[in-house]
């Protein structure tokens, strides 16, 4: 079954594939891949509709792709991710490979040297690889391999040379995968004799030789593994394996050679793995030692670092072409629309607030109480009035309460209504301060029954007429005045009851 057809048996889509070359067989072909280019096209054909890249090839080639990525800035903000598969067990000797290529290595002295923003180009790998043996019990395994090598029918004996060195030969994985074959090969052939009652020679031949007979028996069957797994058969006698995830963990790695030497302080390390059995789980991987000696892991923080602090999407918000989302159009309309309703409010508050300021500085210029002299009318000041030779005797009582010195008051006509007139005069010109302005238009919106209405004031350079409501009946005083003998006589009857 394909990579392919895995992601859509577990509800992955798939939005497109690509066949790449790598590197060296883009060069020695003369093909069109072997330009540096190349992966620049790739990647900016697919980084608009693409999230995470499932690399399968060549880690060379893997660590060309991620520097383009890398140069392109794609790496910057943790929006993507590269997953990558490699069908060797993990080996911290050779976990570089995921990172840099040995020739860069030669000319820099630590991976900051090399390459400006390493960190997120580093965590935005992730590497699932054959689960590493358990160091304890493949280091027992690896040196009962040395002695048996030792003995009969293989004399492999090591060069005294060797040995004052303190050299340990290398055992490869393969020896383990070795041994667990003839392991389930012995459980499955004890299996099938235990049927038969009496085992000869023939019965063993037979059942022993009988390949599909012992395959049916290691189908769906888990075992233990040397190297410490748990390996589950699948119903066709496939091993399903065990893989870790590996991913760039805090870790003081150092590559030396007798040219050069170079250091990182990230390093590729192994985070969890996925345990096959009859339950197959996904567990932290936390205390995975690259060598007997390390004891710098007791510590080791298994969770995995993402690039831009969390997990990333595998598809944007409004997906790769927008289609979970309002059309650009619709929503630049709203945006606009939105934009021009916000601007008509603000100046519709700020002219508002505009005008009741304007308005308020009228009404206390003057606009409202500020009355033009040409409105008054039969004021001596402003009329011709008639000689009053010619005026009746109510019109002479009337012209004398206008421009004589009575006591009542001065009189005229404005709007057809008698007012009475109060004459201000000064010395010399006289500016009406602002305070004066305010308590004016305070005093014309005062209405009561018992106060003559202020109505407003003519304002002339060296005097001021002020205008109210005219009390035809005077005011208390005059009446006091004019009056008294009428007063004297009920004050003082009231007074001689009072007093007996």
């Amino acid at each position: 079954m394909s990579l392919e057809d895995q992601a859509v048996r577990n509800n992955m889509t798939v939005k497109h594939k690509r066949a790449v070359n790598d590197n060296i067989n883009c060069c020695e072909n003369d093909l069109p891949c072997c330009q540096t280019s190349y992966w620049y096209q790739v990647m900016q054909a697919t980084r608009n509709i693409t999230r995470i890249y499932v690399f399968l090839g060549n880690p060379k080639v893997l660590v060309e792709m991620m520097n383009t990525m890398h140069a392109l800035q794609m790496f910057d903000n943790g929006e993507y991710m590269v997953i990558t598969v490699d069908m060797e067990t993990y080996s911290y000797r050779e976990a570089f490979k995921y990172l840099w290529q040995p020739e860069q290595m030669e000319k820099v002295e630590n991976c900051e040297q090399h390459q400006k923003g390493f960190l997120n180009r580093g965590r935005s790998l992730l590497v699932v690889v054959s689960s590493p043996p358990n160091e304890a019990r493949y280091r027992d395994f690896t040196s009962k391999v040395a002695e048996y090598n030792k003995k009969e029918p293989f004399n492999f004996t090591m060069p005294s040379i060797l040995q004052k060195d303190g050299f340990h030969k290398y055992v490869s994985i393969y020896a383990a995968y070795l041994y667990d074959a003839v392991m389930l090969y012995a459980r499955a052939l004890d299996m099938l004799l235990q049927k038969y009652d009496v085992v000869t020679e023939e019965i063993l031949h037979k059942v022993a030789s009988n390949g599909t007979l012992i395959i049916e028996m290691l189908k769906n069957h888990t075992y233990e593994s040397i190297t410490g797994s748990s390996i589950k058969m699948d119903h066709n006698g496939d091993s399903e394996g065990n893989f870790s995830v590996a991913a760039l963990k805090p870790y003081r790695y150092v590559y030396s050679t007798k040219m050069y030497n170079f250091t990182c302080d990230y390093f590729i390390r192994p985070v969890a793995g996925f345990q096959q059995g009859e339950n197959p789980e996904y567990k932290p991987d936390c205390f995975y030692k690259p060598d007997s000696d390390s004891d710098s892991d007791s510590d080791f923080d298994c969770h995995i670092d993402w690039p831009g602090g969390r997990k990333p999407d595998d598809e944007p918000s409004c997906g790769f072409e927008h289609e979970r989302c309002q059309s650009d159009k619709q929503q630049t309309s709203v945006i606009a629309a939105a934009t021009l309703g916000v601007f008509l409010f603000c100046a519709g508050v700020i002219t508002l607030s505009i005008y009741r300021k304007w308005k308020i500085e009228q009404e206390i210029e003057g606009l409202l109480w500020k009355i033009d002299p040409q409105d008054l009318h039969g004021y001596c000041n402003n009329d011709i009035i008639s000689s009053p030779s010619k005026l009746s005797l109510v019109s002479a009582t009337s012209y004398e309460s206008r421009c004589g010195g009575q006591v009542f008051a001065t009189t005229g006509q404005y709007k057809g209504v008698m007012v009475r007139i109060k004459e201000l005069k000064f010395s010399k010109k006289k500016d009406i301060a602002r305070d004066v302005m305010k308590e004016m238009r305070v005093l014309r919106d005062i209405r009561h029954d018992n106060i003559n209405s202020f109505i407003g004031a003519c304002l002339e350079p060296m005097c001021v007429l002020i205008i109210t409501d005219y009390c035809a009946k005077g005011s208390l005083y005059v009446s006091y005045k004019y009056y008294d003998n009428y007063l004297c006589m009920p004050l003082g009857s009231t007074k001689f009851w009072a007093f007996g």
